[in-house]
């Protein structure tokens, strides 16, 4: 490969390239003779074209890259004779579009005459879902075997954007697959295959410049297939992380991630469920070290990067990469780690010796709060030993994000249609909530460009600093006993030492959220065994809203309260 071949030109077009007989290396029809197999990390960038007299090709779209040098061997075994002229480099499109059609036979066969057509109404799709006042999360694809929908989820919800027919939704999500689709997962093939599980991250260019990151994961459905977008705007204000005292928590809560942040060790665990915000408050606390100690060295494993931040020194891996890339950077010198969710035994260990050798280290976890922090970890293999260690646990955070009610159209509970909800009003007087005092979702406004009244989101959370004297109960497996000493130590506190939903139902109290946006997202109000409200807030402390409900009975009369239906 010489010097000039660097700076080739990448074809884009088929014509370009020329005819071929075959593609050698992705042909699952081939004998095994004629076939040649590559390794599959180098099958995603380079293939083998057999052209006429027998003359080989090899197709790549990196130049130069050190892949080619087992290409040329794997080639040159089967007998062929290759020289500097047979080397072409390619678009990404144009080699998906060589290898996928010469891929198992599953996916969707394309019209090389629509895919520009098609792209471009993919890139339409992302930016009605990203170009708007709250942007969506996620876009979320649904078909049956003739047609279909996509939605957005925005603050927390889905909402319905426009339906399809499905034969064009393949075509779409078929080309997108083939042009924006790059980090595609082990054997997740070249072509969009609705019958089966695909993953992949790509990212995709929008007409004013914007690039739009995506996480793809697509599935097979009984009558037809899914597809869920995870979004971020690159490099945008919108796709910054949100600071943490802006985040939602309550002051002492805070107070508590900043005190672990500024710790020389510790493992902070983020635990909650999809779509609850650990990605963005781990981020938030690694600012928080930056800020503490701006020349410490922070180091990043993530599968797949959400946010591209200049604080981090950041590595995206992909599955089963995580443990080898672990062990490399335990060699490095270090002082505090960041990483994705830890699901296995082995990454879990990895995550464990990073803490345990004096580094800082944060993670995300799935859990139902976070005592389960502690019993997830004991299941996976960590010994109650090291759980208990004095160094060991630094913080546990559990955590859910809430939408937050617009000031400008909230409605006075008992004018809402939240009112109308016997069973839910009854699980409010559970834990201690005044009918009088709150407020319910409105119907949207110019503000907030809602149909529910909502402007945004907010953390509830579970925030827990673990003292000496429960970390030796912790080494005992006596976890409920330990967070027993937690809720005794913060018993006159309305939110610290309680679950996440009593800070959510502190929220709604301040009427910053409202019962049926709690209930949506985070469960049943009384879902704990916290002991109503009464002895979760000090309502005296709680400025009353009584001018608010007098100027609704003015303009409304007496609000009519809903009535119960009675059996027999």
């Amino acid at each position: 490969m010489s010097t000039s071949a660097s700076r080739r030109t990448p074809i884009n077009s088929q014509e370009q390239l020329g005819k071929y007989r075959a593609v050698l290396s992705h042909d699952p029809n081939l004998d095994k003779d004629m076939a040649i197999e590559l390794p599959e990390s180098i099958r995603n960038k380079c293939a083998v074209l057999l052209q006429e007299g027998e003359r080989v090709r090899i197709i790549t779209t990196e130049w130069p890259s050190a892949a080619l040098f087992v290409v040329i061997g794997k080639v040159e075994k089967k007998g062929y004779r290759i020289t500097e002229h047979d080397f072409s480099l390619v678009t990404p499109h144009l080699f998906n579009l060589i290898i996928g059609q010469k891929d198992s036979g599953e996916g969707v066969r394309i019209d090389e005459s629509k895919v520009h057509e098609a792209q471009v109404r993919f890139r339409q799709l992302i930016e009605a879902a990203v170009l708007r006042k709250y942007p969506a999360s996620d876009i979320h694809a649904e078909f049956n075997e003739k047609k279909g929908r996509i939605l957005f989820r925005i603050n927390g919800f889905r909402e319905h954007h426009t339906d399809m027919l499905t034969s064009d939704a393949e075509i779409m999500f078929g080309s997108a697959w083939y042009g924006y689709a790059k980090d595609k997962a082990k054997n997740a093939g070249a072509s969009f295959t609705p019958s089966k599980p695909q993953a992949a991250n790509g990212s995709v260019t929008l007409h004013d410049g914007t690039i739009i990151d995506f996480r793809w994961q697509s599935k097979q459905a009984d009558s037809g297939f899914d597809v869920v977008l995870r979004l971020l705007v690159r490099d945008s204000e919108k796709s910054k992380p949100i600071p943490l005292d802006k985040a939602g928590y309550e002051p002492e809560q805070l107070e508590m991630i900043l005190s672990a942040a500024n710790s020389k060790g510790g493992a902070t665990f983020f635990s909650g469920d999809t779509g609850s915000g650990k990605s963005t408050s781990m981020l938030g606390f690694m600012k928080a070290i930056h800020r503490v100690r701006p020349m410490a060295s922070l180091v990043s494993l993530e599968n797949p990067r959400e946010y591209l931040v200049d604080f981090i020194r950041q590595t995206s891996v992909t599955d089963g990469d995580f443990t080898e890339m672990l062990a490399v950077l335990l060699r490095s010198d270090y002082d505090s780690l960041m990483t994705g969710e830890v699901r296995t035994k082995q990454e879990v260990d990895g995550f464990v010796r990073s803490v345990l050798a004096g580094h800082q280290g944060c993670t995300t976890i799935h859990t139902a709060d976070a005592q389960s922090i502690l019993q997830r970890l004991e299941d996976i293999g960590v010994a109650r030993s090291i759980l208990g260690s004095k160094k060991f646990f630094s913080l546990l955070i559990h955590q859910t994000l809430v939408p937050t009610l617009c000031r400008n159209c909230r409605v006075p509970f008992l004018f809402s249609e939240e009112a109308g909800d016997v069973r839910r009003r009854a699980r409010m007087r559970d834990v201690g909530l005044d009918e009088m005092k709150i407020y319910g979702h409105g119907s949207g406004c110019e503000i907030c460009e809602s149909d529910i009244g909502i402007n945004g989101r907010t953390v509830v959370a579970e925030v827990v600093r673990p003292t000496m004297a429960m970390k030796k109960l912790f080494s005992e497996g006596h976890y409920a006993d330990a967070f027993e000493i937690w809720a005794e130590q913060w018993k006159n506190h309305p939110v610290i030492g309680k679950p996440a939903i009593a800070h959510a139902v502190f929220k709604i109290h301040h009427g910053i959220t409202s019962p049926f946006l709690v209930e949506y997202m985070a469960g049943n109000l009384n879902e704990t065994e916290a002991d109503a409200g009464k002895q979760l807030f000090d309502w005296r402390a709680i400025a009353p809203l009584e001018e608010t409900q007098a100027e609704y009975r003015k303009k409304f009369g007496e609000p009519e309260m809903p009535k119960r239906k009675v059996k027999g």
